[in-house]
């Protein structure tokens, strides 16, 4: 009888001891898991602000990055459509010309320089050069994206459709089809295409805003 007690008290002892390292161990995961919460929802609210945030913030953030490539693919397509039919119309006409009155005309110029035939030259060297440089341009205004978080983000967004339209003609046809001609009394504004209106709303845009905010500071 001795024997079977002792043996019953060492099973329920046993029993005992199991237990309390099952609850030590439980215990020790819990304070592990303690330790590491705090910094995981630390972590997340950096990332995200935490909670419901973080997907408001996400949406968001998809909804700009969707009107930043239709912005860029809108001014790119309407320049590439501009072109594509005004080249079309003179192939078809045998001309480089077409009076359409006396404010406006369309002619056909081939332009290896910048913006309103500006820095032109026939020589390769100096073509590629000007290339290299819009290129170089076109990654700056891309930095700038990133930067940006105003309305200068948008008008960044319009100068680097029209340079990127610019870009292909350079590109594809290693020269760009100007084609507005405006003229009031004899006088002649300088030849363009429609990337190149973009490019120069874009930029008068930015430095009006430039100044608005350079008047608030001194004020």
């Amino acid at each position: 009888m001795l024997i079977g007690h002792d043996q019953h008290v060492s099973c329920n002892l046993g029993l005992v001891l199991g237990h309390a390292v099952r609850h030590e161990r439980v215990h020790h995961k819990l304070l592990q898991i303690r330790k590491v919460e705090p910094r995981l929802l630390h972590l997340d609210h950096l990332l995200w602000g935490g909670g419901q945030n973080k997907y408001k913030k996400l949406s968001k953030h998809i909804k700009k990055i969707i009107i930043s490539i239709f912005i860029i693919l809108f001014i790119f397509i309407l320049d590439r459509l501009s072109k594509i039919l005004i080249l079309n119309i003179l192939e078809e006409t045998g001309r480089v010309d077409i009076y359409i009155n006396s404010f406006l005309n369309f002619y056909l110029v081939w332009n290896k320089g910048i913006g309103f035939g500006l820095l032109s030259s026939d020589q390769d060297f100096f073509y590629n050069v000007v290339t290299i440089l819009i290129v170089m341009i076109n990654f700056v205004i891309i930095y700038l994206l990133f930067k940006e978080k105003g309305i200068k983000y948008y008008f960044l967004l319009v100068i680097l459709g029209g340079s990127l339209g610019n870009l292909f003609d350079r590109i594809y046809y290693r020269a760009v089809p100007d084609f507005f001609d405006l003229n009031y009394n004899g006088y002649h504004w300088f030849i363009f295409n429609v990337a190149d209106i973009f490019i120069t709303i874009g930029i008068i845009l930015l430095i009006l805003v430039e100044l608005i905010s350079y008047k608030k500071v001194n004020e």
